[in-house]
């Protein structure tokens, strides 16, 4: 059986896929664009079987069932983040939502001795030519799904494939997966302030060509991506990838040409922007790719 027999073969309902999760299991998925929302939204629809299921994630770009105040007990949220659903589920609707204080360098060991996972749940593309599905722009390790008992994935059309280090997974070693194409979530860039500006201008002058380079969300980022636009030779290893490094790529101010690790290559942990960095920036990519994604404390800050 090749692996497009494989794939159709495990093509179910969202109802049999979620009919995989027992009370008690450890769910471990990850963040933003990469959430299965299709998945989630049918898990908190199968609540009332299910007793002290725990979700393990970072945090959502939208809205997500297992949220909801009616699925406390049945089936929990545990996330690293408070993003915008998590925050009105719990101040506006009175849901609990469990925040775990981690340093992201330190995940790992937590998902793999501290929580061990049961179920891998994640949105994932379609296979390519060897039956290899990526997980996009946001992490999961591969050795969290050799361990869990079940992996069960959302394909969805939207979701760029970014290969990298352990963020591929062969249909083989899948349990199941759902075929549910959806938006995949956004993150509008901020408009810089007059301050991010300034200290914009004070950081750009201390940047030298051949530097490899690590921005932040927001407004500084965005300044600091218009003030690098002249630089030469820049590389990118960085936690976060954001939608400024995408126009230093594609001007040419970063080739990665002077990086000591995985030279010629952009290398993150995890992205988050708009619409136009998700289609623009993250088509399909080929055997030699322009960017990788490495999972682990490689990418994150913190001991």
């Amino acid at each position: 059986m090749d692996w497009r027999e494989k794939y159709a073969d495990k093509i179910v309902s969202a109802q049999e896929a979620i009919s995989h999760v027992r009370s008690g299991d450890t769910i471990h998925s990850t963040m933003f664009s990469s959430l299965p929302y299709a998945l989630f939204d049918e898990l908190g629809a199968q609540k009332n079987r299910l007793e002290n299921v725990n979700i393990y994630l970072g945090f959502g770009g939208g809205l997500y069932r297992p949220l909801a105040k009616a699925c406390n007990g049945h089936v929990n949220v545990n996330s690293l983040f408070l993003g915008p659903a998590e925050r009105m589920f719990m101040y506006k609707m009175g849901s609990r939502v469990n925040v775990q204080v981690l340093q992201l360098s330190r995940t790992y060991d937590d998902r793999s001795r501290v929580h061990p996972g049961d179920v891998i749940m994640m949105a994932a593309t379609p296979p390519d030519e060897n039956g290899m599905m990526s997980f996009g722009l946001t992490p999961m390790d591969t050795a969290l799904c050799e361990a869990a008992r079940d992996v069960i994935l959302q394909v969805n059309e939207n979701v760029p494939f970014v290969r990298g280090v352990d963020n591929m997974i062969n249909i083989k070693d899948v349990t199941c997966v759902i075929d549910k194409t959806q938006e995949l979530c956004v993150m509008s860039p901020s408009e810089p302030s007059e301050l991010d500006n300034k200290i914009a201008d004070i950081i750009a002058e201390r940047i030298p060509d051949g530097a490899c380079i690590q921005f932040g969300i927001g407004g500084l980022g965005i300044a600091m991506g218009y003030r690098c636009k002249n630089k030469r030779h820049l590389g990118i290893h960085t936690e976060l990838f954001v939608e400024s490094m995408a126009d230093l790529m594609e001007c040419g101010a970063v080739d990665n040409s002077m990086k000591a690790i995985d030279k010629g290559i952009s290398t993150f942990g995890f992205a988050m922007g708009s619409d136009r960095l998700n289609k623009k920036r993250c088509s399909r990519a080929t055997n030699t790719p322009l960017w990788t994604r490495r999972s682990g404390p490689g990418t994150a800050t913190g001991p």
